[in-house]
């Protein structure tokens, strides 16, 4: 059986115990998907991420959004115009961007232990921004890492963030590591305390 559920702003999303959790724009939602043909809202934590979107405006330094109206649009673009095979298409009055290549990945399933303590991990794409390491759900944005302790899986609670780097764009936990890849480089944090390990 498939579903779909629509959540604007949408980047990543994890999965324990039938509990969806994905990020709305700068908010983190818990979904009951036990029945995927009803599935229900459980928990939003707000303004979990500080997401930048362009040329958005900020209020007291959180980004807002001011409106959208959904439309479907099919455009036939020229091989030489600016910016084709690449990741944004100037025109219109804005710039549209999009990631392609992110859409055609397969999921992967990690490892499924970490370290000694057995703790169990979650599903993640290959270029996942959230990371299960029971208890833990971890969440990167452009620049920090968020912790949010879900051992309960259906009452998620925010927990502290860490400060990484910028750009950053991949979170891989493996045993008692979190690898979270930049464009600067790969950044490695224990994943108990968060703490650097090597940058």
């Amino acid at each position: 059986m498939f579903s779909f559920i629509t959540i604007a702003g949408n980047m990543d999303m994890a999965v324990k115990e039938n509990v969806l959790y994905a990020d709305n724009a700068i908010d983190m939602l818990a979904i009951d998907i036990s029945d995927v043909t009803a599935p229900k809202l459980l928990k939003r934590l707000n303004a979990v991420f500080n997401r930048s979107y362009g040329w958005s405006a900020n209020v007291d330094n959180q980004p807002i959004l001011i409106g959208y109206s959904r439309t479907n649009v099919t455009q036939v673009l020229d091989c030489n115009q600016q910016g084709f095979g690449q990741n944004s298409f100037p025109g219109g009055g804005g710039v549209f961007w999009f990631s392609a290549d992110v859409a055609a990945q397969s999921s992967i399933k990690t490892p499924g232990s970490s370290g000694a303590s057995g703790a169990s991990v979650g599903v993640a794409g290959s270029f996942s921004r959230f990371g299960i390491v029971d208890p833990y759900l971890y969440a990167i944005d452009q620049s920090d890492l968020h912790v949010i302790y879900i051992d309960d899986a259906k009452n998620p609670k925010e927990g502290k963030s860490v400060s990484v780097a910028w750009n950053v764009e991949t979170l891989f936990p493996y045993k008692d590591k979190l690898f979270i890849g930049a464009q600067s480089g790969m950044y490695i944090m224990d994943n108990k305390t968060q703490k650097h390990l090597l940058c």
